[in-house]
């Protein structure tokens, strides 16, 4: 079998999988790969944060009440702490996941900022996403 082929078959098998989000996850998502982008972010040793204002986030996100703002940020960052990333080589037999987020808090009677925690061994695939990957991203969820 040519190499190609083998390189054609497993990026089926990649493309194939699914990753089932609800927008408001997306658009945070969106808004933290943003910003690191833009170079809004800390990296503290081997972590990258990221942090925003609730008032920039309820807007981002059309705006709602405070009670239901909390809840439903609640619900969408602990669905984020779920997600991870897998790569598979069938031929020799390993694999390895990695969670996306270690870390998502918010406090409504404190400092009232999102602040979110990517995995160390996520940081040069986040470091390096490509302008075109955010158009199509920004184009997609209207934001």
């Amino acid at each position: 079998e040519d190499i190609n082929e083998k390189r054609l078959a497993m990026s089926n098998v990649l493309i194939s999988s699914k990753y089932a989000a609800s927008l408001m996850e997306l658009k945070i998502t969106y808004l933290a790969l943003q910003s690191i982008q833009l170079g809004d972010y800390v990296s503290k040793g081997d972590n990258i944060y990221v942090s925003w204002p609730g008032t920039k986030i309820r807007k981002a996100l059309g705006g709602m009440s405070n009670n239901n703002f909390f809840y439903k940020l609640n619900e969408v960052c602990e669905h984020m702490m779920g997600r991870t990333i897998g790569i598979v080589d069938p031929e020799r037999h390993s694999f390895c996941y990695i969670p996306f987020i270690t870390m998502a808090k918010y406090n409504e009677n404190g400092d009232r900022k999102l602040v979110i925690r990517f995995a160390p061994e996520m940081e040069n695939f986040i470091l390096n996403l490509d302008n075109l990957s955010f158009s199509q991203a920004k184009s997609r969820l209207r934001l």
